[in-house]
């Protein structure tokens, strides 16, 4: 992603979650965690609102996931327990992550999985094992999109 991208969006995110700051204030809403302010200001810059359609949803679940779910990932009940709060099955959702197991505890439900490359991650994982187990790989060449590739990605899973 170009250096003028990458500050755009910086500053388009930014922007964002100073307005969502204010208009829960404007409108007397109690301060929600600041987790959860900046993940939905940076949904909202990607564009990722559009997946509220054909029943397809976005559910961030991080490192906090464990505690709104009172158990972590790669336990199926936290999948089994993400899937009934976004009211979908697990043929119409996509786990995207950068840790093999977690995909794979995903996979096992039945749950679309996207793999996303990171050189810090997974280093005693053979990437091509990885690569056949996930129905995308993102990232490790510039040819495979990266991030960037991660929207038309799950387009094509449909």
């Amino acid at each position: 992603m170009a250096e003028a991208t990458r500050s755009r969006l910086a500053l388009d995110w930014r922007e964002g979650f100073f307005k969502e700051l204010h208009a829960r204030s404007q409108q007397g809403l109690p301060p929600e965690d600041i987790d959860i302010t900046h993940r939905k200001t940076l949904l909202g810059v990607l564009g990722w609102d559009i997946y509220k359609e054909d029943r397809r949803h976005f559910v961030g679940l991080d490192n906090d996931g464990g505690e709104l779910l009172g158990v972590y990932k790669p336990a199926p009940e936290a999948y089994e327990k993400a899937l009934g709060l976004a009211k979908v099955r697990p043929d119409e959702a996509v786990m995207v992550a950068a840790h093999a197991y977690d995909l794979r505890a995903a996979k096992a439900l039945g749950t679309n999985t996207a793999y996303v490359y990171r050189w810090t991650d997974d280093r005693s994982e053979d990437m091509n094992v990885v690569r056949r187990e996930n129905n995308v790989f993102l990232g490790e060449s510039e040819s495979e999109n990266g991030m960037e590739g991660l929207y038309s990605a799950i387009e094509a899973l449909n």
